[in-house]
Order: C-alpha cells, then sequence, then structure tokens
C-alpha cells in the first residue's frame, strides 16, 4: 500500500513539474534583449556582406571583359581591322559581338549582337568612350555603384600585334572606384 502512495506523490510531483516546465517561458526583457543583439549583428555584417557581393560582380566583368578583349582581338586579325570606331564596324571592317567566337547571355536571355549588350549588372561594350578605342568596357546597372565604368585597356601595337598595356581602368559617375580597390581615371564613358 506504501508503494501505491509513493507512486502516486511521485506521478503527482513529476506532473507538477512538467506543467512549472511548460508554463515557463521568456520574459519580454529577454525577448527584447535578443531581438537587439541580432539587430547589432545584422547591421555589423550587412555592409560586408553588400561589399562582398559587389567585389564578386567587378570579378566577374573582370572576366567577361577579359574574354572579350581576347575574342576581339583575335576577330580583329582575321578581318583584318587595326583601328576600332564606330565607322570601322558599321562598315563590316571591325567585328561586332555576333563576329565573336564567345556566347554570352544576356538579360533578356538571347545571345549579343552589335556592339552592345546588357547582363543582370552590366552593360558590355566593345566601344568605349574615351580615349581606348580597342579596349572593351563595362558600366555597372542598378545598385549604390551604378554608373561605374571598367575598361580593359588590351591597346595592340599594330607593327607587333602586342598588348601594349594590359590594364583595367575604373572612371564613370561618382568616386566609387576606392571600393574596388582601383584609382579613378577621368573620361572613361561606356554604353551610352
Amino acid at each position: 500500500m506504501n508503494k501505491i502512495k509513493e507512486n502516486r506523490k511521485q506521478r503527482g510531483l513529476n506532473q507538477r513539474i512538467s506543467k512549472d516546465w511548460l508554463c515557463s517561458g521568456f520574459t519580454l526583457v529577454e525577448i527584447l534583449t535578443a531581438v537587439v543583439i541580432v539587430g547589432i549583428l545584422v547591421t555589423i555584417a550587412m555592409p560586408l556582406y553588400e561589399k562582398t557581393i559587389e567585389r564578386s560582380r567587378m570579378t566577374e566583368a573582370r572576366a567577361v571583359l577579359n574574354r572579350i578583349q581576347s575574342a576581339k582581338r583575335h576577330a580583329m586579325g582575321n578581318m583584318e581591322c587595326f583601328a576600332y570606331s564606330a565607322e570601322n564596324v558599321t562598315s563590316g571592317r571591325c567585328p561586332q559581338f555576333q563576329h565573336l567566337n564567345i556566347q554570352f547571355q544576356t538579360a533578356s536571355g538571347s545571345s549579343a549582337t552589335g556592339t552592345t549588350f546588357s547582363s543582370k549588372a552590366f552593360c558590355y561594350s566593345l566601344l568605349p568612350g574615351g580615349s581606348y578605342p580597342n579596349g572593351v568596357c563595362a558600366k555597372r546597372l542598378g545598385g549604390e555603384y551604378a554608373g561605374t565604368v571598367f575598361v580593359y585597356n588590351g591597346e595592340l601595337d599594330s607593327q607587333t600585334d602586342n598588348i601594349v598595356n594590359n590594364v583595367f581602368l575604373c572612371g564613370g559617375e561618382g568616386d566609387n572606384c576606392a571600393q574596388y580597390g582601383m584609382e579613378n581615371t577621368e573620361g572613361l564613358t561606356c554604353c551610352n
């Protein structure tokens, strides 16, 4: 009989403990503290995340510009185009995107034709403005760094067919080049 009473007592105690545990919760102060801590962490992490994303976009643009420039040089050699200009493009002496031996998916999903095409983040052009006619360029579309222009200046020496300046330049609207670790070059335009 004592064992039955002890078992009932123990069950009652267990039920009371489990009810107390189920009914317990967090106080409003504890919840607000947790929300504030999460908010601070997000505030610190978000700019770093955005910079990382922007740098990866720039890296992508550099890779695409390098591919475009390489294909452009190859096509220019095949078409005997030594001075890249709008006149030489319209006359057929210099290549357009459809003559380059590379495929691009544009923002609309079709292949690139003509001298300009756009992806989700950049507008690419075979005809950069300024004093780099044989270079290729990309202009940042949208976001905080919209209007930033990158030019890959793979200028060819007309006598030796060697690259004279193998550099990436940054310029355009605003002073966003510092974000990419580059100096601002005046007079760069692209996709006008």
